[in-house]
This record gives C-alpha cells, sequence and structure tokens, in this order.
C-alpha cells in the first residue's frame, strides 16, 4: 500500500491533521505548557477547521456534481 492509499484508509488528510492537532493540543496540556481555556480554545478550533472543510467539500461536490465526493 502506497502512502496516498493508507492515508485515504485512515480517513482522509483533514481527519489525520485533525486527530494529530488533538493529540499535540493534548500533550501540550498533559505536560503543563499551555493552559485549559487554551486547550479548549485549540479543541475548538480544530473542529471548527474538520466542520467547515468537510462542509466546504461537500458544497463543492454538489456544485461540480461529482457523486464521489459526496458520499465520503
Amino acid at each position: 500500500m502506497n502512502v496516498a492509499g493508507a492515508i485515504t484508509a485512515s480517513g482522509g488528510r483533514r481527519f489525520l491533521l485533525a486527530v494529530s492537532g488533538g493529540l499535540v493540543s493534548t500533550a501540550l496540556l498533559v505536560f503543563d505548557y499551555i493552559g485549559e481555556s487554551s486547550f479548549v480554545t485549540l479543541q475548538l478550533g480544530l473542529v471548527g477547521a474538520y466542520i467547515t472543510g468537510n462542509v466546504i467539500q461537500k458544497y463543492n461536490a454538489v456544485k461540480y456534481k461529482s457523486d464521489d465526493d459526496i458520499t465520503r
């Protein structure tokens, strides 16, 4: 399996970026580099970015009539 196939099989680039961002912000919280309010802000930003990216992808798939992107 090539790298692109592994990324797709594990949920896609956007998902992996959101999960890795969550892990990094959790590590920063655990090792006391950031406070709880900063952690919450980071998590909300990550989730918001993930949802926004998904909505834009679905909108573009409908706009350009690409059925492949709508089902993902």
